[in-house]
């Protein structure tokens, strides 16, 4: 069986010239032209066959689209077969959804991505097992290992979870990582009584490492309501002003709008930053095991200057202090850096994150 099974739920279809496989509202749906008469339907858990005077149509289904054949809906209108089933996770560890919540930035989220027990698991074992490194006010980070299974301390369970789930963002990613990528964090954020929403400001993840290009964040926890908290990307869906205030400002050389001296680009930092006081743009909540996938550049390779971010104030802790998040960052491969035609290929190809992946 596989260990893990992906599928890209943002309306994509797969298409045929006589039928389309599409996932929607929790279901599966296959859509078959198969005119209206003389015709006969067989179903199965792989495969589905209409018999016609003309002949048979075989669909073979994909493995993470098995059919439920006993909890399946049938409908036939106009020429038009409608078959309708939800999941099946059968012979399958876990099923996870990643949905696309914005093109620009490309920003992808998947509930449940991290079982709740593992989530708890890691928030100790960064503690027991991580390199601490302070951070602003009560803030840690927790620098965790690359290769958790060589990790000569931590034990097997938590290192095999750690590692399943770096395997899984590798997919995703479309990379595997290498020894000089920066190493995993595990973030703790602590409750602050700031006034304003963004204490430590927005940035691209590109200030201060200028080959990232695609970012992962797993909530280990989730915060009450009150809490907030959340990954907020004011530029994201915003109003021509906003989004025109975050390409001046990185056209200009800014990448922190805490690290602005001129009075210019100081006006534009301050128009993200009140973006994100009135909420404007995306913004992910800290759910425990949820993912949010994001990245820095675009199709062409160039960083996506509507990627500003920043983790908004947690304004009440969750149950466990705070909030903590599994921060992964993935950089280009040295060897296309300098290539800008195949640097463009490699961005291209990894914003297109695999159907399904095992």
């Amino acid at each position: 069986s596989s260990d893990f099974s992906w599928t890209l739920a943002m309306d994509a279809m797969a298409n045929h010239s006589s039928y389309s496989l599409s996932f929607s509202d929790g279901h599966w749906l296959l859509e078959v032209l198969v005119g209206e008469k003389n015709l006969s339907i067989d179903l199965g858990p792989n495969e589905l066959r209409v018999h016609r005077d003309d002949g048979i149509l075989s669909i073979a289904l994909p493995a993470h689209a098995v059919l439920a054949v006993e909890n399946c809906k049938t409908k036939l209108k106009a020429g038009r077969l409608a078959v309708k089933w939800p999941p099946v996770l059968e012979n399958f560890e876990k099923e996870c959804y990643v949905l696309k919540k914005c093109e620009q930035p490309l920003i992808f989220a998947a509930p449940n991505f991290v079982e709740k027990s593992v989530c708890v698991n890691l928030i100790r074992a960064a503690k027991m097992y991580g390199k601490a490194v302070p951070q602003f006010g009560h803030d840690v980070k927790y620098e965790m290992p690359l290769w958790p299974e060589l990790h000569a301390e931590m034990d097997s369970d938590t290192a095999r979870e750690l590692e399943s789930i770096y395997r899984r963002l590798d997919c995703l990613c479309g990379t595997e990582r290498r020894c000089d990528e920066q190493l995993p964090r595990v973030h703790f954020q602590a409750p602050d009584m700031a006034k304003s929403r963004m204490p430590q400001g927005l940035h691209l993840d590109t200030n201060g490492a200028p080959h990232r290009y695609v970012t992962a964040l797993i909530y280990l926890d989730t915060l009450p309501a009150s809490g907030d908290g959340a990954t907020t990307f004011p530029c994201a869906m915003a109003p021509e002003p906003v989004q025109r205030a975050g390409r001046e400002l990185y056209n200009q050389g800014g990448q922190h709008t805490s690290n602005v001296s001129d009075p210019e680009l100081e006006t534009l930092a301050q128009e993200l930053l009140d973006a994100s006081e009135e909420y404007c743009g995306f913004s992910a909540l800290p759910e425990q095991g949820k993912l949010v996938l994001f990245f820095t550049r675009g199709d062409d390779g160039a960083v996506d200057p509507m990627s500003w971010h920043g983790g908004a104030r947690v304004s009440a802790a969750g149950d466990f202090g705070g909030k903590w998040m599994l921060q992964i960052f993935k950089t280009l491969p040295p060897e296309i850096r300098s290539q800008k035609d195949l640097l463009k290929r490699f961005s291209a190809r990894c914003r297109q994150p695999p159907e399904f992946v095992c």
